[in-house]
C-alpha cells in the first residue's frame, strides 16, 4: 500500500524566511495556540498490532538501544533527548556551523529480522522538521532534515538500503521517488503500510537508521517503529 502522511493538529506558528548565501533558515515564533476541539492535541494514530521489531522505538527510555551514527564534513552534529516535547518523548537532531558543507548525524540499532517470518512490515514514525538551510534535497544522493533508512541483505548477501527523506514545504525536490515535503514545525506522521513489496528482494533487515543530514537543520523524532506481521 502507498504512504499514508497525516498533519497533526498542533498551535499555529509564524514562519519568517531569511536569505543565506542562496540558502534559507526556517525560523519559528510560537504564537499563543488556538482552542482544541475535543481536548489535548493528539500525535496520530499510531496502529500498534503485531509484533515491535525496533527496542525503544518511542524514546522512553532516552536513547537506549541506539547508537550514535554520524558522518561529519565542516560543523557540530548533536544528538539529545527531549522528554517533554509534545508528542511525548523524542531523539533531537541538530547541525550547525556547516559552512556550506554536508554532514550527517543520526541513530542507528542493529536489527535481526528474516523477512521470511512477515507477511508484512509496517513502518511508522513521528517527527517534526523546526529548521534547514538548504532550499533542496540536494544533488549527493539526498540531503534532508529528517530521513530512515531500512538496511538489508539480499540472498546473495549483497548490503542494499531503502530510504525516505523528508524536508519543509517549499523545498525543491530532486529525488521525488524518495523524498516528499511537509509544512515546518508541526509534528506529523509518517505511515508505509508494508515495506516488503518496496524491497522485494529482502532476505533479511540488518539496521534501521533514523536521523538528518544536509547543511544546517534542527529535527525531532519521537517514534521509529517497525511492526511485523
Amino acid at each position: 500500500m502507498g504512504a499514508i502522511l497525516r498533519k497533526l493538529s498542533l498551535p499555529v506558528l509564524v514562519l519568517v524566511l531569511i536569505p543565506l548565501s542562496g540558502c534559507r533558515d526556517v525560523q519559528v515564533r510560537d504564537e499563543p495556540p488556538p482552542p482544541v476541539g475535543g481536548g489535548a492535541a493528539t500525535c496520530g494514530d499510531i496502529d500498534t498490532s503485531g509484533t515491535e521489531l525496533v527496542s525503544n522505538s518511542d524514546f522512553d527510555r532516552a536513547l537506549e538501544d541506539w547508537e550514535r551514527f554520524e558522518v561529519g564534513a565542516a560543523g557540530f552534529n548533536n544528538v539529545t533527548h527531549d522528554s517533554r516535547t509534545t508528542c511525548g518523548k523524542a531523539a533531537v537532531f541538530t547541525r550547525e556551523g556547516s559552512e556550506g558543507g554536508t554532514g550527517h548525524i543520526a541513530l542507528l540499532q542493529p536489527l535481526e529480522i528474516e523477512v521470511d517470518e512477515f507477511s508484512r512490515l509496517r513502518l511508522q514514525m513521528l517527527f517534526r522538521i523546526d529548521a534547514q538551510e538548504l532550499t533542496s534535497d540536494g544533488f549527493l544522493g539526498g540531503e534532508t532534515p529528517v530521513f530512515v533508512t531500512t538496511n538489508y541483505e539480499d540472498e546473495a548477501g549483497i548490503l542494499k538500503s531503502w530510504i525516505r527523506g523528508f524536508l519543509v514545504t517549499g523545498s525543491q525536490i530532486n529525488y521525488p521517488d524518495r523524498d516528499q515535503v511537509i509544512p515546518p514545525s508541526a509534528w506529523f506522521q509518517y505511515t508505509e503500510d508494508n515495506i516488503l513489496p518496496e524491497i522485494p528482494d529482502a532476505a533479511r533487515i540488518t539496521r534501521i537508521v533514523a536521523g538528518g543530514n544536509g547543511q544546517d537543520f534542527h529535527s525531532s523524532i519521537s517514534l521509529v517503529s517497525l511492526r511485523g506481521e
